[in-house]
């Protein structure tokens, strides 16, 4: 009879110990090991590239007025070039036959050229890039002869006319004393037209076109 009673016993407490023994296993999560991660590295950043004109293709730019208008510029710009001033007029000429620039003077110091209005700012952008030269400062004025330059148009066509009927009252002359008269209002008449046209010449070259001068320090 006790070899039952221990047999049940047995069967009753073997069972439970196994049960809390699973139960009080950890997780296998808990016995995993983080692998450690490599600390992010900073991303090494590009140094910093020196600002160069892109001459790569023709220089030009958008039109500052409308074509029917007449406007002309004048101006200075002031560049230093740490005490290289000759190496640094030489420099600016050749930039300027780049641009289209027609050099006008020039000395140790300073130059003097016409330049295209719509190359002006491309022009300043490429002197200021080049490495031994700065722009310091600029000064510059326009002058707007759109007016002057359409009444002149007219006046120069009535003053056509009026030249070209003097002639065949020339060529009709009766008299020596007429034709010495209109042979003198011809000459009047020539003066003027040339004059005329003198003036809207200069108007059509100098629209569109700034004369500038570069100040070397």
């Amino acid at each position: 009879m006790r070899k039952v009673a221990l047999l049940l016993l047995a069967v009753v407490f073997v069972p439970g110990c196994a049960s809390m023994a699973a139960t009080g296993a950890p997780p296998p999560e808990a016995n995993r090991v983080e692998r450690e991660t490599p600390a992010a590295q900073p991303s090494e950043t590009m140094p910093a590239q020196p600002r160069h004109f892109d001459d790569s293709g023709p220089i030009t730019e958008a039109p500052l007025e409308p074509a029917e208008m007449r406007i002309q510029r004048a101006g200075s710009v002031t560049v230093s070039c740490s005490g290289k001033e000759i190496k640094a007029s030489r420099e600016i000429r050749r930039a300027a036959m780049k641009f289209d620039g027609l050099v006008m003077g020039f000395k140790d110091d300073e130059v003097c050229l016409k330049l295209a209005s719509n190359k002006l700012d491309a022009f300043i952008d490429f002197l200021d890039s080049q490495d031994n030269l700065e722009v310091k400062a600029y000064d510059f004025s326009a002058f707007d002869r759109t007016l002057e330059h359409y009444s002149l148009a007219e006046r120069l066509e009535r003053a056509q006319l009026v030249h070209d009927q003097l002639k065949e009252l020339l060529r009709k002359a009766a008299s020596l004393n007429e034709l010495e008269r209109i042979e003198q209002k011809l000459a009047e008449s020539q003066k003027s037209l040339d004059a005329l046209k003198t003036t809207k010449l200069d108007i059509d070259l100098r629209a569109g076109r700034v004369d500038l001068k570069i100040i070397i320090k």
